[in-house]
């Protein structure tokens, strides 16, 4: 246990890196650092990461589009924040997980990945998610972000289907709804 004062402080956002000046933060009074952000800064953090935030625009086939509209329905989503939120997840997986990116890949590469595009997504993410997803994609023969999100969504649609991974699936896909205001 250890003694701590409030005090504004420039505070140093890890994920984005952006530094915002004068944010109300809890310092510890030994080391000098940073320990924890009350509850009002968060707005103000919240608004820096969103203006990090960058819009994203995908086609992809009235075919997926209907999928992702059924997912969210199954979620007890709304369809529009829901499909934002799970092309983050999608991206940031395929970031992270080798698997699942091999899965993506395979996936867009489908005939029902290869649909007449009709259907037009937009949906904000961190700058750099996609462009490391697509970093990695050309690597796999993949050069654009429609073919990504193409994979993706009949990924999740097959791992919703698979009975090994339908609850690990319906799990993530519960805190997206959740967080995608259902």
């Amino acid at each position: 246990m250890r003694e701590t004062e409030y005090q504004y402080r420039p505070l140093l956002l890890e994920k984005t890196k952006v530094t915002m000046p004068n944010v109300l933060v809890g310092v510890c009074l030994q080391c000098d650092s940073t320990v924890s952000v009350p509850a009002q800064s968060m707005p103000r953090l919240k608004e820096a990461r969103q203006r990090v935030m960058k819009e994203q625009n995908a086609r992809i086939s009235l075919e997926l589009e209907d999928r992702l509209n059924m997912m969210a329905a199954r979620m007890d989503a709304r369809p529009e924040p829901f499909k934002g939120a799970l092309f983050r997840y999608a991206l940031a997986r395929v970031v992270r997980d080798k698997r699942f990116a091999r899965l993506v890949w395979k996936q867009a590469q489908s005939p029902e990945a290869k649909g007449t595009a009709g259907a037009r997504i937009k949906f904000r993410a961190e700058a750099a998610l996609p462009e490391q997803a697509m970093a990695l994609a050309h690597d796999a023969g993949i050069n654009d972000l429609s073919t990504i999100l193409r994979g993706a969504i009949l990924t999740v649609d097959a791992l919703l289907a698979a009975p090994k991974q339908r609850e690990a699936m319906k799990h993530d896909l519960r805190l997206l709804a959740v967080g995608s205001g259902a």
